[in-house]
């Protein structure tokens, strides 16, 4: 089965088009499941990436939207998408372990698509959720073994785990945090300015959330994401971020500051799903206190 990889990046720079995320997530599903397939470096990174994707939008379902307390889009941390403090995947405490516990990831992925479509209750999504994210790293961890070299497989190893793990409970993310970091922190040596600086990004998100005891920092998390912004300058995610560490670090004014730029940003037709979530969160923050 041959796939072309244009037309695929090109359906996931138009993920927020449902029409467009059902054909990516078709024809990765079907070259993953697919029996005769080569799971090469290629498949199996983007299949850990649009795997967090989902666990993304069913932690929105369930959290009315506010996902973003989740990445690394992101994944919070996320983080993408990305990831919200968190580590490497499932509680495992182990990246073998993770790898050979979800080599059944197809069936895993398709359960917890299933939950993410079907389900009402938030505890329930929030499963379909970890299943994403656990399934995603499990992959992404093959992929990082083949390419070692490669930024992709890291990243996305680190802020699957981290979310899987987070959702785990706290035992389980304190467990797998210290593995997720290094695949984060491999990530941004090979190539920091990936996915919109996103290796900066979720090292800053890890270093602000992360108890001091633990190496928690809001200074140096507020030195990675004005770092993030160099590179990415109007993302949202790392906006967000920034001004979270702000208000953390008692610096009221500079954070609503930069909630301002992030609602008052155009458009950004490559991250319009996450743009649209971090408006919303934005506006919420923005509101006097009561």
């Amino acid at each position: 089965m041959n796939l072309n990889w244009n037309l695929l990046d090109q359906q996931w720079r138009e993920r927020h088009d449902a029409t467009q995320l059902k054909a990516l997530e078709s024809a990765l599903d079907k070259a993953l499941y697919n029996q005769g397939q080569e799971r090469d470096y290629a498949l199996l990174w983007r299949w850990a990436r649009l795997s967090h994707f989902r666990a993304m939008q069913a932690l929105q379902e369930s959290e009315g939207g506010d996902s973003a307390k989740t990445d690394a889009s992101e994944a919070n941390g996320g983080a993408t998408s990305d990831a919200n403090g968190g580590a490497t995947s499932g509680a495992n405490g182990g990246e073998e372990k993770a790898a050979a516990d979800s080599r059944s990831s197809s069936a895993k992925a398709s359960s917890a698509k299933a939950k993410a479509r079907g389900l009402k209750s938030g505890a329930a999504a929030r499963e379909a959720a970890r299943l994403h994210f656990a399934a995603g790293a499990s992959e992404a961890f093959e992929a990082a073994r083949l390419q070692p070299n490669r930024v992709e497989g890291h990243f996305w190893a680190g802020v699957n785990s981290i979310e899987a793990s987070r959702l785990a409970g706290t035992i389980a993310a304190a467990r797998a945090l210290p593995q997720a970091s290094r695949h984060i922190e491999r990530s941004a040596r090979i190539d920091e300015t990936y996915h919109f600086a996103a290796p900066l990004r979720v090292s800053g998100r890890i270093t602000h959330l992360r108890p001091m005891i633990l190496g928690g920092n809001l200074d140096a998390a507020v030195y990675l994401l004005r770092r993030a912004l160099q590179i990415a300058p109007q993302n949202s995610t790392t906006l967000l971020y920034l001004a979270q560490a702000l208000r953390a670090d008692r610096q009221p004014a500079e954070a609503r500051s930069v909630l301002r730029q992030l609602v008052e940003a155009p458009i950004d037709p490559d991250w319009r799903w996450e743009q649209e979530r971090d408006k919303a969160i934005a506006h919420t923050l923005l509101l006097p206190q009561q």
